[in-house]
């Protein structure tokens, strides 16, 4: 009787595991409020962005946006300052930022074709990488691109370390 309710255990488990395969577990704090922006970084108390012309998500709605492609890390202390999805078509995006200003930006452009040489299949490359200007003051910023089921994924990082970086993109399942 034992090896019987073990065996119902385990092929239980191991069906559960396969519906939960599919769908990425969102990263903790990816629906979190951004924290706001320490005072010697912004004395407004929140991260500057350009504003976003698009239909702005939460919760789900953001979770939908981003369909397969839901980040499944963030680096401590980042939450969310905006999402949303495309009015003309499915896909949208994402920013997140730190109490210090540093940003993850996230688009997902479907059956896109993007300027220049299209990126890689399942496997993300630095498109760009410079500077970008904040209150007059250059930060690092780097653009990753990859091809992903026909969709074009963007992320752009500011002020964030690379290994951080790869590590946010290494969340993002883009093999399927």
């Amino acid at each position: 009787m034992k090896k019987r309710s073990l065996m119902a255990w385990a092929v239980g488990l191991s069906v559960s595991s396969a519906c939960t395969a599919s769908s990425p577990r969102p990263a903790p704090s990816l629906l979190s409020p951004a924290p706001a922006a320490a005072a010697a970084v912004s004395p407004y108390g929140n991260c500057p962005i350009l504003p976003v012309r698009a239909q702005t998500v939460s919760g789900d709605g953001l979770l939908n946006a981003l369909g397969p492609f839901v980040p499944t890390w963030l680096p401590q202390g980042f939450g969310l300052v905006v999402g949303w999805r495309s009015d003309s078509s499915p896909g949208g995006g994402a920013i997140w930022t730190d109490a210090q200003c540093r940003r993850i930006t996230l688009e997902i452009h479907p059956s896109a074709v993007e300027g220049g040489s299209p990126p890689p299949d399942s496997e993300w490359r630095v498109a760009e990488r410079g500077h970008c200007i904040r209150d007059e003051i250059r930060i690092p910023c780097v653009s990753y691109d990859v091809r992903a089921d026909g969709d074009v994924l963007l992320v752009q990082t500011e002020d964030l370390a690379e290994n951080v970086a790869r590590q946010f993109l290494a969340g993002i399942d883009v093999t399927s």
